[in-house]
């Protein structure tokens, strides 16, 4: 399957996605209308660059993944139940329903984001449909470009379902480039407690390291102290850890400082930071980071927060510490006047830059030029910010 690029963040509906699937499926009319409606459930996904992780797995689960097993009264599952992936069977994956359709006894899962990027299983026992004692992660053997670290992790369910001890969790959006584990204690109410350490296994290694971590009260749930975070979107090339403190609310305070890790020097660097008042609200001289930085997007926002937490004044846009745009913000956090701002795609081979000016109302007005290998576009905005647009030969 090709490359799949969506430039919206939050797709409030897949209708124009019925292509794709007509193309994936087009050879079992019935297999593309029943995967299409369970697409549909899916409301919004996270994207990183032409990367999307929980829509990419979907599609991947949704064109690979076939289920087989026994039916018995009201159609319910009953018996062993199997796993098909691309046509072939993965072997002992799946496991046994009741006659109620509860899972029960052992089973060997696929992890929420398995596909070919993260060939991850996780195995243990059910007791009517409801995890019980140990459950551990496994990976699939063989050569995998893609994916190389060597999991070892997992933990223990209690009776009602809650998480206790020692764990060792795989990240939320793990996957082949953000190979990322959390390493702590649950308490007997499955809440976090005490010391938990975030590991990182980068592209092609094998072996986790430390990069992170901090401390919960013993209550549960709340960070207390100091911590290292990773930025969520971390990745193999785009290593960004956040350095600062959490006062005894669980609320961040005082100064945060954001670290990248620099290739050439082999170590995380300050690019930015700020600071946090004690009701955890950002105030004063804050460096920001695009929220699609990575290497070869090294932007970040240079500027002023008022005392209600909203943008203020000047801000800049430096990209790999150079000036290339930015403009102002009223006290109310509003764009107003003229504004240089970064396109969509803008990266190091495609420096696309826009310039125009907003209403105080924060709406683009006017004539809008951008600029992009040398050619200059410009579009004019209504009051209603509608637009037209021509090239400039």
């Amino acid at each position: 399957m090709g490359q799949i690029i969506i430039i919206k963040d939050n797709l409030k509906t897949l209708k124009n996605l019925n292509v794709l699937f007509l193309t994936l499926f087009k050879k079992d009319s019935q297999k593309r209308n029943t995967k299409q409606k369970l697409i549909k459930k899916t409301k919004s996904f996270t994207f990183i660059m032409d990367k999307q992780l929980d829509f990419f797995n979907n599609l991947e689960q949704i064109q690979n993944l076939e289920w087989f097993g026994k039916y018995g009264k009201n159609f319910k599952k009953v018996g062993k139940w199997a796993i098909n992936w691309n046509r072939q069977v993965l072997q002992n994956v799946g496991g046994y329903y009741s006659e109620e359709e509860y899972k029960i006894g052992l089973w060997k899962e696929l992890n929420k984001n398995y596909c070919s990027y993260i060939p991850v299983f996780e195995e243990g026992e059910y007791y009517d449909d409801k995890k019980i004692g140990k459950w551990k992660y496994l990976q699939k053997n063989g050569n995998m470009y893609y994916f190389t670290g060597i999991i070892s992790g997992g933990g223990y369910y209690k009776d009602d379902l809650k998480k206790i001890g020692k764990w060792i969790e795989l990240q939320e959006d793990f996957w082949s480039d953000a190979q990322v584990t959390y390493q702590g204690e649950y308490n007997v109410k499955g809440m976090k407690i005490g010391l938990w350490d975030i590991n990182y296994c980068d592209k092609n290694q094998q072996n986790y390291q430390q990069v992170g971590g901090g401390s919960y009260n013993q209550e549960g749930q709340k960070k207390i102290g100091k911590w290292v975070e990773l930025w969520e979107k971390f990745r193999s090339d785009a290593k960004v850890i956040y350095h600062g403190e959490y006062d005894i609310k669980g609320m961040k305070t005082g100064m945060w400082e954001i670290k990248y890790y620099q290739k050439n020097e082999q170590q995380y660097q300050q690019i930015g930071g700020g600071t946090y008042d004690q009701e955890g609200i950002k105030i004063g001289k804050w460096i920001e980071l695009d929220e699609g930085f990575w290497g070869n997007k090294q932007v970040t926002y240079n500027g002023e927060y008022n005392i209600k937490g909203m943008k203020k004044g000047r801000w800049d846009i430096l990209f790999e510490g150079r000036l290339i745009g930015g403009g102002f913000y009223s006290q109310q956090g509003i764009k107003f006047g003229r504004w240089v701002e970064l396109g969509e795609g803008f990266h190091i081979w495609a420096q696309i830059i826009y310039n125009g000016e907003y209403n105080t109302n924060g709406m683009k007005i006017g004539r809008w030029a951008f600029v992009f290998e040398g050619k200059q576009m410009q579009i004019f905005f209504n009051y209603w910010n509608q637009f037209q647009w021509w090239w400039i030969i």
